[in-house]
């Protein structure tokens, strides 16, 4: 129980900090803003994937329990963050101890009071880091016992509570999509018994999984419309999965092999490898669909992602055993060259020779020096290696994240793979510890212990940058004053205290720095709004809508021409919002002003009546449609001195780089339009 208490505490004032802060950079998109949470027809949003940039059910489902315990009590949802990280810390004691770890419960501590697990601990957005977790590992400890169990009843009980936790864990979080190679390595690691026939098979099922994966990416490609012919892509992905195996299979017979073992591993490991195809697919669906959309992701091909790979497996794990100077977003390294060809983001030039190959080749190194031994000393070191290699696989930078946009590596990626380093510092302070001679085992202990609250002061004052926008982002622009994306936050919050000047800098900063984004654009236009230099807000709103037609962003290009006197050329903006969006009686209104502006009297009167269809309490459509009925409007039309009074500009996201598809509407201006007559 001491030791419980002292993982408990020792987790619970590091994160402190941040209890009583304030909602941070996309809590609005999961929490503040999200309408799914409110209502049961939410959950049933939640499960038919309507309701978020991810399909995440299990996870969203939890949120929803949440808000209708606490509402939008902020500190709440903190402490259960914080809880969820702490029962994940006594879980991982428990793995430890089923892996006979040595000192297994100061494994637990070190991963309560870990720097970098501070991001998803402090930041509640990523709570579905410490959910995922809370499932994953249980998968791992039954699959564990389904493994040493004696009695065949209890053995698959275990089995099935394995699978259950994983897809439980999938539901929250796709990041845990590389279990079953886990599973794999856990064997190799605890028998032994894999010999090159067994990779064999093993690799022929990969094989097949590989195809199905594949053909399932070309059916997701084809159901958003693309020209790729998918069936073919299915069928010879449905046929790969039922030849491969078989065909391993006969192949082993052939060579006389004794494959019961690895017979036994494909079959008990084959339905995690499907649960983590299918999931695979539906994340990347939902990201290409909606986290990414039409945005371009400035990322090259394949040998710039290797390259960018290759470095970030250090950076973390340089970070995993230093965890100090760390970022919520760090600077991306320079890969390559990259530059806009037709609006999209193309590879100019591949990266450096040595960009590519020191990574890889220093990684390969390590990997046949342990190899080599094996069979006496580094089979552990091999195993915990291997654990944090393959659980970095899908955020090494392979596959295109909507991240990406804003920087190559981040700390909550690596909330699992921290384990495999964290298993191997308390197993080789535990080895020392016991071969140090008597009289310098208290010494260890005293340097284990002082690094260890070294450690915990670390990451106590780390969250405290979690406890609200303002320190999260000055925090970050120290450490890296090219972050675009601080500067627009940080630039939002210094509006939204009343600092003009600042926010105007920050937010000129981060267009300076990315002015291909629709958002820094819209961000510039509703800053020099404010101003009243018109004309230059009307050409960056131009840009923002270009860039990124979505409806948001046109209706602020489409105002401030309105409240220019430039009503002819709203019109057509306005009719590309309304064309989707047919409902909406604010932009119904505004438009109607910019048809009296262009002369066309009846278009008005029919958007102004439609306006009030749609909402009979609008008295400035009321105003606004009496007056083009009277003669006074109609001379004041032919004459042109019929002009919108918008009011103040739409604000500037709160929420830059989510899901453009599903984000509510928070550009959208809330006054509406007045036609003053004469």
């Amino acid at each position: 129980m001491l030791r419980v208490a002292i993982i408990l505490l020792a987790g619970l004032f590091v994160a402190a900090p941040a209890f009583n802060g304030t909602w941070l950079w996309d809590d609005d998109q999961e929490i503040t803003a999200n309408g799914a949470l409110t209502s049961l027809a939410g959950l049933k949003a939640i499960w038919s994937g309507n309701a978020g940039a991810d399909w995440l059910p299990l996870k969203s489902t939890i949120l929803w329990i949440e808000w209708h315990l606490w509402e939008y009590n902020n500190t709440c949802y903190h402490v259960a963050n914080t809880l969820f990280h702490l029962l994940n810390a006594l879980l991982l004691w428990r793995l430890f101890s089923l892996l006979r770890v040595r000192w297994a419960w100061v494994g637990g501590l070190l991963f309560a009071i870990h720097p970098i697990l501070m991001e998803s601990v402090g930041w509640v957005s990523e709570q579905k880091n410490t959910i995922a977790l809370a499932f994953m590992l249980p998968a791992l400890c039954a699959y564990i016992q389904f493994d040493e169990a004696r009695d065949d009843g209890g053995k698959w009980r275990y089995y099935c509570i394995s699978l259950g936790c994983f897809v439980a864990s999938l539901l929250c979080k796709s990041a845990g999509v590389m279990l079953p190679f886990l599973l794999l390595l856990y064997d190799w690691w605890k028998h032994d018994k894999l010999r090159p026939r067994d990779i064999l098979l093993i690799g022929a099922m990969g094989c097949a999984l590989g195809f199905l994966f594949v053909s399932g990416l070309a059916l997701e490609t084809g159901l958003r419309g693309k020209s790729i012919p998918w069936l073919k892509y299915v069928v010879a992905g449905l046929l790969s999965g039922a030849l491969a195996p078989a065909l391993g299979l006969l192949w082993w017979q052939v060579k006389g092999g004794d494959w019961r073992h690895a017979w036994r591993l494909v079959l008990t490991s084959l339905p995690f490898f499907i649960v983590s195809v299918v999931i695979s697919v539906v994340t990347v669906h939902f990201q290409l669909k909606n986290a990414i959309g039409a945005e371009g992701i400035p990322v090259g091909g394949p040998l710039s992602r290797a390259a960018i790979a290759g470095a970030a497996i250090w950076f973390y794990l340089w970070k995993c055993a230093w965890p100090f100077d760390l970022l919520p977003i760090y600077p991306k390294w320079e890969i390559g060259k990259l530059g806009m060809v037709d609006g999209k983001w193309t590879e100019l030039a591949p990266p450096e020779w040595h960009q590519l190959l020191i990574p890889w080749a220093a990684l390969l190194a390590v990997f046949l020096v342990l190899w080599k031994w094996r069979k006496t000393r580094t089979r552990p070191l091999l195993f915990g290696l291997g654990f944090f290699l393959i659980n970095l696989v899908p955020v090494m930078g392979f596959m295109t994240m909507s991240y990406m946009r804003i920087t190559w590596v981040a700390d909550h990626f690596v909330y699992i793979s921290v384990i495999g380093i964290i298993g191997l510092a308390v197993a080789g302070a535990a080895w020392v510890h016991e071969r140090a001679m008597l009289d310098w085992k208290p010494w260890v202990l005293a340097a284990v212990t002082l690094a260890a609250v070294r450690v915990c002061i670390a990451a106590h004052l780390y969250c405290g940058i979690f406890a609200g926008e303002a320190p999260m982002w000055q925090h970050t622009m120290r450490g890296n004053n090219d972050a675009w994306q601080a500067h627009s936050r940080y630039g939002k919050v210094m509006l939204d205290t009343g600092k003009f000047d600042a926010a105007f800098y920050h937010i000129s900063q981060s267009n300076r720095l990315r002015p291909d984004l629709a958002e820094t654009n819209n961000n510039m236009g509703v800053l020099l709004l404010q101003k009243k230099r018109v004309a230059e807000a009307i050409n960056y709103f131009r840009i923002a809508a270009e860039t990124m037609p979505m409806p948001a962003f046109m209706i602020n290009y489409a105002n401030a021409l309105a409240n220019n006197g430039r009503g002819a050329e709203a019109v057509p903006v306005y009719e590309k919002v309304l064309k989707d969006n047919p409902n909406n009686p604010i932009v119904q209104c505004n438009y109607g002003v910019a048809l009296a502006q262009a002369g066309r009297r009846e278009s008005a009167i029919q958007a102004f009546e439609l306006a009030l269809k749609l909402n009979p309490n609008m008295p400035d459509a009321k105003r606004n449609l009496d007056a083009l009925l009277s003669s006074a409007t109609a001379a004041a039309q032919t004459t042109g001195t019929i002009a919108p009074v918008l009011g103040s500009p739409a604000q500037i996201p709160t929420q830059p780089g989510v899901d453009m598809s599903q984000i509510p509407e928070i550009f959208r201006p809330q006054t509406t339009s007045t036609l003053n007559t004469k």
